[in-house]
């Protein structure tokens, strides 16, 4: 049985949630729907007031008594560092509660395994921090998004074979930045940002169409890390019996055919040439995209025989992608399966800039949200 602290505790927690999943509400409603008494209600708001968690926000209009007064969540009572690392450039993001970018910076640079490149993006990022104005009390954490596998606890590579980063650690990251960090696969924090942005999604799969291809499951509304925290590697999946070689050592996997690398390699022309190309109806850059189509609905119908999720389709290529382009894959992963697979949800990604880094941001908010300790 709770204990007396333990239940007050409960019930300010509830309260807080409740005023942060509603957006505003009314000391009334929130006494009503959480069953709490309004000496409770009270007791809670006035703490949760003090700490600057919720802040009031003017009156609602008048039913026929006093008008009740409005309570909103502060949304930057806390805020969240994500950080994603690429081969050409760093991207630093601020979110509030709610994942509103409250600040954003870029630096280029080219990765690479030394001190030098380590001092200056750990300054680039505590710069960043420090140019917030937000203290380090309400910093929820910096999560950095990477190419390349960490470990279950998000403390070393494991994987890192695209960057050659296999000895990146938090601990050498945070020794630079000068505050704690944890690392994060590319994959699964872009797939988190779509989690927290469509609380809809139960079972769904991210496909990630970078330069290199990428993937995360949503599995019951949470990321799915598998027993050993590798998630999912459906890059690596086996498209081509002896086909095209890959960063992995290995031919003919989907990643020489699916990612935006693979479709360079196709067509000999830059992405943005290629599908400002295509949207003029040039006929031999339609017959390769039809050919990249072909390998892309093959990997997704794979995935649909093996998962009855849904699929979400992301990354670089997506910014390119149309509605056409989607009806077409659609249409090629139909005609490959005798099940009914129609019903299936193939849509792009919610649209946002730096879809790793923000949710690398998200997963220090959503577990903030999910521990939250009155």
């Amino acid at each position: 049985m709770a204990s007396t602290p333990e239940i007050r505790k409960m019930n300010k927690r509830n309260a807080y949630r409740y005023i942060y999943q509603q957006r505003e509400c009314s000391k009334q409603e929130l006494a009503y729907s959480l069953g709490q008494s309004l000496p409770t209600v009270n007791q809670n708001l006035k703490e949760l007031l003090e700490e600057g968690m919720v802040h009031t926000a003017g009156l609602y209009e008048s039913t026929g008594g006093r008008k009740a007064t409005v309570l909103q969540c502060t949304s930057d009572a806390r805020v969240a560092v994500g950080v994603e690392i690429l081969h050409e450039h760093v991207v630093a993001v601020l979110l509030d509660l709610y994942g509103k970018t409250l600040s954003c910076a870029k630096l280029e640079e080219k990765y690479a395994n030394e001190e030098a490149y380590f001092r200056k993006i750990g300054r680039f990022i505590a710069d960043f921090v420090d140019g917030t104005g937000y203290p380090d009390e309400k910093l929820l954490g910096i999560v950095v998004a990477i190419q390349g596998i960490p470990d279950y606890e998000h403390r070393k590579m494991v994987y890192g074979r695209i960057l050659n980063n296999w000895a990146l650690s938090a601990d050498m990251l945070s020794s630079y930045i000068g505050r704690p960090c944890i690392l994060m696969h590319d994959s699964e924090s872009a797939a988190f940002a779509e989690s927290f942005r469509r609380p809809d999604l139960r079972d769904s799969c991210y496909v990630f169409l970078n330069n290199y291809l990428g993937s995360a499951s949503i599995i019951q509304g949470k990321l799915y890390r598998g027993n050993h925290g590798r998630g999912q590697l459906l890059e690596h999946m086996k498209l081509v019996r002896g086909g095209r070689k890959c960063y992995c050592g290995q031919y003919g996997c989907a990643e020489s055919y699916c990612s935006a690398y693979g479709l360079k390699k196709m067509s000999g022309l830059p992405i943005e040439e290629f599908f400002a190309r295509l949207r003029k109806d040039d006929p031999e850059v339609a017959t390769t995209w039809d050919e990249y189509l072909d390998y892309l609905a093959l990997l997704l119908h794979n995935v649909l025989m093996v998962m009855d999720v849904d699929i979400i389709i992301g990354g670089l290529l997506r910014r390119y992608m149309c509605d056409k382009d989607l009806l077409a894959l659609k249409e090629k992963i139909r005609t490959q399966s005798d099940f009914n697979i129609s019903d299936r949800s193939i849509t792009f990604e919610y649209a946002t800039d730096f879809p790793a880094a923000q949710g690398a941001a998200l997963y220090s908010i959503r577990h903030f949200l999910d521990e939250y300790e009155a």
